[in-house]
């Protein structure tokens, strides 16, 4: 979907654990997409909520 541009934008909430282990969401990505931050929103729990916008080539 982000190589045919069908995604305007990408929601990455990092939570302030470290696992060691899990799920890898992007491992059917082979090439390099490049993002741009638009914003952030920190939450009560620690957590943060990065927004990405994808940049066109």
């Amino acid at each position: 979907m982000l190589k045919s541009n069908l995604i305007d934008e990408l929601q990455i909430c990092i939570h302030p654990v470290i696992e060691g282990k899990g799920l890898l969401l992007f491992d059917q990505i082979k090439d390099r997409i490049l993002l741009k931050l638009s914003k952030t929103k920190p939450l009560n729990s620690g957590a943060v909520v990065f927004y990405y916008e994808p940049i066109r080539a």
